[in-house]
C-alpha cells in the first residue's frame, strides 16, 4: 500500500483545523467583558461614595479641606502612589491631620472613619467620575472631634 503525501498533508490539515476551537466557552468572559465589568464596579463604587460619604461626614462632623493646590507629581519616583503621608497630626478632643497622597489629577475625595480600640482609621473615597492623565500630590486637612483616640491611621487612597 502506497501513501500519497498530498492525501496525508490534507488529512493532517483537516485534523489540525478540526482540533482548533475558536469559540469561547459560555462561562469564560472575554477580556473586553472583564474590562466592562471592572469599569461598572468602579462606577458603582463612586456612586455609592457619592451617597454614603457626605452623609457620614455630616453625621460625624468631619471636615475635609483641600490644603493647597494639586502639585505635579509625575516625576516623583520616591513616593508610593496612593499611600497617604501625614504631614502634621494633632490628637486630643480635636483630631486634626494634614496629609498628602499621589493620585491621578482632576479627582475629588471625601472621607469617613471608624474607631477600632484607640485607633481612628480614616478612609478616603473617590467621588468624581472624571480622571485626568496627569499625576499630582493632593494635600488635605482632616478635622473631627473624638474622645479616647490615641492613634491615627489612613487606609490607602483610592
Amino acid at each position: 500500500m502506497t501513501f500519497d503525501l498530498t492525501r496525508i498533508g490534507i488529512i493532517l490539515l483537516i485534523l489540525t483545523f478540526a482540533s482548533c476551537n475558536n469559540s469561547t466557552p459560555e462561562n469564560v468572559e472575554t477580556k473586553e467583558e472583564q474590562v466592562v465589568d471592572e469599569f461598572d464596579k468602579y462606577m458603582l463604587e463612586i456612586k455609592n461614595n457619592q451617597i454614603r460619604l457626605p452623609k457620614a461626614m455630616s453625621e460625624k462632623g468631619i471636615k475635609l479641606v483641600i490644603n493647597g493646590p494639586c502639585d505635579d507629581a509625575l516625576e516623583d519616583t520616591l513616593h508610593t502612589r496612593s499611600k497617604v503621608y501625614i504631614d502634621t497630626l494633632k490628637i486630643d478632643e480635636n483630631i486634626i491631620a494634614s496629609f498628602k497622597f499621589k493620585a491621578a489629577c482632576c479627582q475629588d475625595y471625601l472621607a469617613d472613619y471608624e474607631i477600632v480600640e484607640d485607633t481612628m482609621i480614616i478612609s478616603l473615597g473617590l467621588i468624581s467620575e472624571e480622571v485626568c492623565s496627569c499625576i499630582c500630590w493632593y494635600k488635605y486637612r482632616f478635622e473631627t472631634k473624638s474622645k479616647n483616640v490615641k492613634h491615627i491611621r489612613f487606609n490607602e487612597a483610592p
